[in-house]
């Protein structure tokens, strides 16, 4: 395997050319340059309501659409419908466990890892209330371990065989 030429690499992400250390989680990754040009290039021109028939709308949406087809690309996607792009992962997920919750009933089981994010973990925290319950299920070759009694974010984890 070729070594990746990592000066080239980072020299693509501009807010790591300053004087700080960025070790943000997951919502403050740094942006490449090449998706800072696209946004400074789709927000003069094209952020406007979708569907309409007038120009600055049917650009906006083939952008849209444009980077839906690369994104589903990206992931081998069958099909760029089946790719949903949104604010952010918080969202996504709060809005999927919000849909989710019609189709659920008490005492069916949500399982997450003791590593996931917050996104993945704060949408079904919040299904409890409507008696789903949720399971931690221990991570195993990553570098933390829980052990039995320890806890897993907000919950205590259960075994799950």
């Amino acid at each position: 395997m070729k070594p990746h030429d990592l000066d080239s690499i980072r020299a693509r992400f501009p807010a790591l050319a300053g004087d700080w250390v960025f070790f943000d989680n997951a919502g403050g990754s740094q942006t490449l340059e090449t998706v800072a040009d696209r946004v400074r290039k789709y927000l003069p021109t094209s952020d406007v309501q979708f569907g309409a028939s007038y120009e600055p709308s049917l650009v906006a949406q083939e952008r849209v659409t444009e980077g839906q087809r690369a994104m589903a690309s990206l992931v081998n996607a069958a099909d760029p419908s089946e790719v949903i792009l949104g604010p952010s992962t918080s969202s996504l997920l709060r809005m999927l466990a919000g849909c989710l919750v019609t189709t659920l009933e008490p005492g069916d089981e949500i399982v997450v890892s003791d590593c996931d994010h917050e996104a993945n973990i704060g949408p079904w925290v919040d299904l409890e209330r409507h008696g789903v319950e949720r399971r931690c299920c221990a991570s195993t070759g990553w570098r933390t371990r829980r052990t039995a009694g320890s806890t897993c974010r907000r919950w205590t984890p259960t075994s799950i065989a």
